[in-house]
């Protein structure tokens, strides 16, 4: 179905801008000799073009769109067993010093006990729905501003992205006890790792060196389109409206991560209420654009 969407776009775009050129010259009137701009909103967020005609019927255009859209929250969340072995750490006599690994942490202020730790997770999402696009209408007649769309939009693949950040006590817990990681290891008779740190249902999640653990929503960077509408791109007038229905063709969403638990645990999450079944059928992103149109000359 992609495949037959992406060859239709095309081929409208070819016969667009090749045979009907060849028409324009052969009714002596030249194509792109006017030139309009446009500013839009909808539900592909706001954005600008330009376009120009390629003869009565046919118009090119080209623009960007952006949805600017962040949502940050916090959760609970609860700590894996190698926090829970902190207090066994705290003990621990450094070689050579007067100090044990809990003086280490109580000098620079840190917690000492998991008891102490903050157990809110921030959790920043953004939506990165950017996309640039060429596309071409058709106008079947000359005295109707109804038309047909077909083209491409093109743009970043990540649908949604979310990164949830470790309390900055626990980074710094981390980045204190490396130093002293073999000697730590060698007192409990296992490694200690606290970068395994949340633990989420029965998903224990790793976050990176900063505390950072990352998700998103991946879709096709390249994204066929068709649509319909009224209104003219390059106006007969000075300036007119421009109204548009169409679909966006983003292929299945997918789940990523640089972590596979997250990964997981998220699918494991979405596949117990079904959502993962509906996900993978929406594979069009509804278009409906406003769209206020100037000409230029």
């Amino acid at each position: 179905m992609k495949k037959r969407v992406s060859l239709l776009c095309v081929v409208v775009m070819m016969l667009a801008t090749g045979s009907l050129i060849a028409q324009n010259e052969k009714n002596d009137k030249k194509p792109f000799r006017h030139l309009g701009v446009g500013i839009e909103v909808g539900t592909t967020g706001v954005g600008l073009q330009v376009a120009s005609p390629i003869n009565s019927h046919f118009t090119l255009r080209a623009g960007f769109a952006m949805f600017p859209f962040t949502y940050s929250t916090d959760f609970d969340i609860e700590y894996g067993n190698g926090f829970n072995d902190l207090s066994n750490v705290v003990g621990i006599q450094i070689p050579n010093t007067n100090q044990t690994i809990g003086d280490l942490l109580r000098q620079e202020g840190l917690p000492t006990s998991v008891h102490e730790l903050d157990n809110e997770v921030k959790l920043d999402a953004k939506l990165g729905l950017i996309n640039g696009k060429v596309l071409v209408d058709m106008y079947p007649s000359k005295r109707s501003s109804f038309h047909f769309t077909a083209g491409l939009y093109f743009g970043k693949s990540r649908l949604i992205s979310v990164d949830g950040y470790l309390p900055e006590d626990i980074v710094k817990i981390d980045r204190a006890l490396k130093p002293y990681s073999s000697l730590i290891n060698n007192e409990l008779g296992y490694n200690l790792d606290l970068s395994s740190g949340i633990v989420i249902d029965d998903y224990t999640i790793t976050a990176d060196e900063n505390g950072k653990v990352d998700a998103g929503i991946k879709i096709n960077g390249v994204k066929p389109y068709v649509g319909i509408g009224f209104g003219r791109a390059v106006p007969k007038k000075r300036v007119a409206a421009q109204f548009e229905l169409g679909a966006m063709f983003h292929g299945k969403p997918k789940i990523v991560s640089s972590n596979s638990d997250v990964v997981e645990l998220i699918n494991s999450e979405l596949d117990n209420n079904g959502f993962i079944n509906t996900m993978n059928k929406i594979t069009v992103y509804p278009v409906m654009t406003f769209r206020l149109n100037g000409r230029i000359f």
